[in-house]
């Protein structure tokens, strides 16, 4: 037996010293069935390069449950095998949204989904990636509705929490997933949500009520816990403008040990009222304090100066300029998400106003 695995690794070793005269996609294809038999030798998960670690460990996620609705009275009516295709359709419009918002798929239950938002690679702004993606689910869902003449239907339970993940299952087998309480709660948000709904919990609106809206609904009670869950109703983005105002369930942060670089952003603000242009690069390691610095800034200089924002989306990464069709949106106050027609009525309404840009020095650049 260890000779047979000595063989397989001297195997897969001679491959991958191929790769630049085979090419990696074959090299690629000639592994994996000699990586599959050497993880039946080993007893265990083989996991190939790049897959995530089957090693457990404590991560910070967004979990959403996706329930199609309309399914068992479809299958009343339809043969068994029309039914697979409309569902594996529906799953092809659903599947592209949440991977271009990062997330990833981790299993389809039925007439359902269960995706992942923050694993396996950490991202910071999880939550709201997961809302986003589900605001776009019912539209693609609709989508699929009006081409086919369906009339099926979605909702959605979504929460945020600390899980375990790591491989499940046997020895033999183990596939990547998580396990927790914040699973649990998002699975039960997906079950109490009526058709259309997006169903929230406490710390995922907690995570997110800057840049979405909610409509607060009566506590639900859950198996298992002792206490009523707060739930969420999801009800879109927010206007730009309101962005980074504090509401009062939120925590309020005071800047604290940062007074220098207060000071040097109010300094350039002063100028700029007297149109002085500068750049300023606010610069640090994630956790430090970077966005509430410019929260605390923007909330000196309102009401004395104009104030518009756009900021780099990991979803948008394939959009040509995203970044300053994001800003020009912003300066002629366009609702969140407009389609290019309405973008054009609003930019017909916004002619009339003149922006007096100030003149940018080298010298005056920090």
């Amino acid at each position: 037996m260890n000779a047979d695995r000595d063989a397989l690794e001297r195997t897969i070793a001679t491959l991958e010293g191929q790769r630049a005269v085979l090419g990696d996609a074959a090299v690629q294809l000639a592994l994996a069935p000699i990586r599959a038999r050497l993880s039946e030798l080993r007893g265990g998960l083989e996991t190939p390069p790049g897959a995530p670690s089957q090693q457990p460990e404590r991560k910070l996620v967004t979990v959403m449950f996706v329930d199609i609705a309309g399914f068992t009275a479809m299958s009343e009516r339809l043969d068994a095998e029309r039914v697979r295709e409309i569902m594996n359709g529906c799953f092809d419009l659903m599947v592209p949204v949440i991977v271009r918002y990062g997330g990833v798929i981790d299993k389809f239950i039925g007439d359902g989904l269960m995706a992942l938002f923050g694993v396996p690679h950490a991202t910071e702004h999880h939550a709201e990636h997961a809302l986003r993606a589900c605001l776009d689910l019912f539209g693609a869902v609709r989508e699929y509705n009006d081409e086919r003449g369906l009339a099926l239907g979605i909702h959605i339970g979504v929460n945020s929490g600390l899980v375990v993940a790591g491989g499940m299952g046997s020895a033999g087998r183990q596939d990547y997933s998580v396990v927790g309480d914040a699973v649990n709660v998002a699975a039960r948000l997906e079950d109490a949500s009526r058709v259309g709904e997006t169903l929230v919990g406490p710390a995922t609106r907690r995570l997110t009520c800057e840049r979405f809206e909610f409509d607060a609904l009566e506590p639900i009670s859950l198996k298992g816990k002792a206490q009523r869950l707060p739930v969420f109703r999801l009800v879109g983005l927010r206007a730009r403008q309101q962005h980074l105002v504090t509401e009062p369930n939120r925590v309020s942060m005071r800047i604290a040990g940062r007074s220098d670089e207060l000071a040097a952003l109010l300094h350039v603000a002063g100028r700029a009222r007297l149109g002085e242009g500068a750049v300023i690069g606010v610069v640090g390691d994630p956790g430090l304090g970077k966005s509430t610095l410019v929260a605390e800034l923007r909330s000196r200089v309102a009401g004395s100066m104009s104030w518009w924002e756009a900021g780099g989306q990991a979803h948008r990464t394939e959009v040509s300029h995203g970044l300053f069709q994001d800003l020009i949106e912003d300066m002629i106050d366009a609702p969140p998400g407009s389609s290019r027609a309405r973008m054009e009525r609003w930019t017909s309404l916004s002619r009339k106003r003149r922006f007096i840009w100030p003149r940018m020095r080298p010298d005056r650049c920090w």
